[in-house]
């Protein structure tokens, strides 16, 4: 017979089993024994490697974070106008929220439960979102407003729209094609926000099939402590 591969270092397996708890009980309501238990450790091993629950959340933010970011900017390297870095941007996004659907989920919950400001963490991608913003608004592209309330709005409509998806399944935000986002996207920056009857319906030019977005977003009700899904990635019933 082979040999198995090692397993994960302790620590990767605390963080791992933390992010699956975090997202489907939300950071309050994931105990430390539970972590510990899922991980197939003990308490005492969470901490020695983690001082505590805080500590542990801020860990898993940053490795989320870090993988969302470093998408986004690499996706802008080598791009030179702001309308193409804004769809780059949005296509980075989406695919992050494909492949890691757990991380994608945890970003979302840590912005609609104020956890950067908690735990100390900044997010570079908003930073690189006000940036091409008004570069645009500079080139005369987007509309002439604060690039940064600009941002702020871009990735709060993104958000809402996730979260009212969640309800569908852990990759339903992403289901709808990048190019609908994009358009959805580019009407809200280069020109007034649009009505919600006049702007947020996008057809999809290869198949003619429309996109109700603002239906997704009139669905968001408060998020309760979960994302939404289970540890094995099913939508809640």
């Amino acid at each position: 017979m082979g040999r198995r591969g090692p397993k994960p270092a302790k620590h990767v397996a605390i963080a791992k089993a933390a992010l699956v708890l975090f997202v489907e009980r939300g950071v309050k309501g994931a105990t430390t024994r539970a972590i510990a238990k899922s991980a197939r450790t003990t308490e005492a091993s969470l901490y020695r490697h983690y001082p505590g629950k805080d500590a542990l959340a801020r860990h898993v933010l940053a490795q989320c974070l870090r993988g969302l970011e470093d998408a986004i900017e690499r996706s802008q390297a080598g791009i030179a106008t702001p309308k193409a870095r804004l769809r780059a941007f949005l296509h980075a996004y989406i695919e992050f929220g494909r492949q890691h659907p757990l991380e994608h989920a945890f970003l979302q919950q840590a912005h609609a439960q104020n956890l950067f400001a908690r735990l100390g963490e900044l997010p570079r991608s908003r930073r690189v979102l006000s940036t091409l913003l008004a570069e645009g608004q500079a080139a005369g592209d987007f509309v002439p407003v604060d690039a940064r309330w600009l941002a702020a709005f871009v990735a709060g409509g993104l958000g809402r729209v996730s979260q009212a998806a969640w309800r569908r399944g852990p990759k339903s935000p992403f289901t709808i094609p990048p190019e609908a986002w994009c358009a959805v996207v580019e009407g809200m920056v280069a020109s007034p926000p649009p009505s919600v009857a006049q702007g947020l319906s996008v057809r999809n030019g290869t198949d003619g099939t429309t996109y109700q977005v603002v239906e997704m977003i009139e669905e968001v009700e408060p998020l309760p402590a979960t994302a939404g899904i289970h540890a094995n990635g099913r939508s809640r019933t």
